[in-house]
């Protein structure tokens, strides 16, 4: 093959190449600044919370979200470690969850909640209403949980 014909499927080739990667790329948790942008703007994903101390150290909640947006519906899971303390979650108010400058504002952004649906941009609590709380009759109860409904937005 001459040269001249191998220069423009070099060229074709990496192009794709760069294109492909760029479409895959996703969002990027170093993207996400604290305190998060304000949710004024973008697309909506709804959905479920619940919350409960981890039943096998006691040292971090396992949080469970049942997002969804246009007809698609995705699950994530993470845990929020408590080494450094926290609030029990029977103290846990919706304004503790959604303040932009408290412990859990990045975490949509931090598990990425938006590529899964193909929304681009930073995800960020628009809403939380707890909905039931159990076991919190006893101060320290190790079944505590909390459930709940929440309202992400996806700040372009």
């Amino acid at each position: 093959m001459k040269r001249t014909k191998m220069i423009p499927l070099v060229l074709v080739f990496v192009s794709i190449l760069g294109f492909y990667g760029i479409a895959l790329s996703g969002g990027d948790p170093g993207s996400c600044t604290s305190p998060p942008p304000s949710p004024t703007s973008g697309p909506f994903i709804t959905g479920t919370f619940t919350a409960a101390l981890n039943q096998f150290d006691y040292d971090s909640y396992d949080v469970h979200l049942e997002l969804a947006h246009r007809f698609k519906v995705h699950l994530f899971s993470w845990s929020y470690d408590l080494l450094g303390g926290g609030p029990s979650l029977c103290d846990l108010t919706p304004e503790m969850i959604k303040d932009p400058t408290g412990f859990l504002a990045l975490v949509p952004c931090l598990i990425d909640v938006g590529t899964p649906f193909g929304l681009n941009g930073t995800p960020v609590i628009k809403d939380v209403f707890i909905l039931k709380r159990d076991f919190c009759d006893l101060p320290g109860d190790p079944r505590q949980m909390i459930f709940g409904t929440i309202t992400i937005r996806v700040v372009p």
